[in-house]
């Protein structure tokens, strides 16, 4: 069974440091996300780096970026 990328539905669960938090919510103001939003394309880019950007260059897809 393959997976499903349609829909973002599941969750887990994370434990920060103040200082963790402070400086993921900075780096979300500056690119005007959310925090989670922010840490979920981080944590995307790291594993797929820029594979899927590359594929979806040039598309006028609904982009995340």
């Amino acid at each position: 069974m393959a997976a499903n990328d349609s829909k973002r539905t599941e969750q887990v669960k994370l434990n920060l440091t103040e200082r963790e938090l402070l400086d993921a919510a900075r780096c979300a103001a500056l690119e005007d996300r959310t925090v989670a939003e922010f840490i979920r394309l981080t944590l995307r880019n790291s594993l797929y780096g820029n594979v899927a950007r590359l594929s979806r260059s040039g598309e006028d897809t609904a982009r995340d970026e």
